[in-house]
């Protein structure tokens, strides 16, 4: 009985043996599979790794949300200076064109009348080139943080349009809350109509 047993259980571990091979093998045969797949489609791979991953999309800003700090296109002053009376942040950014040069500076000058510091004035030459304002957007986002503001915002009301496309895709990239400005505009006087701000978040970080 006993030389029995041995047999048996020999033959139980050579037929693990042999399964333990095949799960090898075709372990194997579908990593060389894979790996063959990956190499094919390797441009359709490297877009998804590389997709746009956005958070949480206009949901409505809290009541009395606070930033630590701004960074702001512009092309007139009254939404910034709006901006800095609403959400009082400790520090802000502005990044304006050469034609938006005189707004930034009345902008300055409001942001001297609060608690607001302007941090920097940046003055790019080209409204059209997004990724000069997608950098410059970028580099200001960095230096906030390492200056200590922890929740850093951006917004993309103002400028040209290639202006927030930059600004927006720092945002994104930096995973920074985005915010847009809506307001009614008064023809009459050909302004926004005072009180009609609505400030909405475009995109909020997961």
């Amino acid at each position: 009985m006993q030389r029995v047993g041995g047999q048996m259980s020999d033959a139980i571990w050579l037929l693990l043996d042999r399964i333990g091979t095949v799960i090898g093998l075709m372990t194997g045969v579908a990593s060389v599979a894979a790996a063959a797949w990956a190499w094919v489609e390797r441009n359709d791979l490297k877009r998804w790794l590389r997709r746009n991953t956005f958070g949480q999309v206009s949901l409505p800003l809290p009541e009395g949300s606070r930033f630590d700090a701004l960074v702001v296109p512009v092309s007139k002053a009254d939404t910034p200076c709006w901006l800095i009376d609403t959400l009082r942040p400790a520090q802000i950014v502005l990044i304006a064109s050469a034609q938006s040069r005189e707004a930034a500076e009345t902008i300055q000058a409001h942001a001297k009348l609060t608690a607001t510091t302007v941090a920097a004035l940046h003055v790019l030459p080209d409204a059209d080139d997004a990724a000069a304002f997608r950098a410059q957007a970028t580099a200001s986002i960095l230096a906030l943080r390492r200056s200590g503001a922890s929740r850093v915002a951006v917004d993309v009301t103002g400028g040209k349009v290639p202006m927030s496309l930059g600004l927006f895709m720092a945002a994104e990239e930096a995973g920074a809350t985005t915010l847009y400005v809506s307001a009614d505009f008064d023809p009459g006087l050909k302004s926004l109509r005072k009180g009609s701000q609505r400030l909405v978040a475009v995109t909020t970080p997961n």
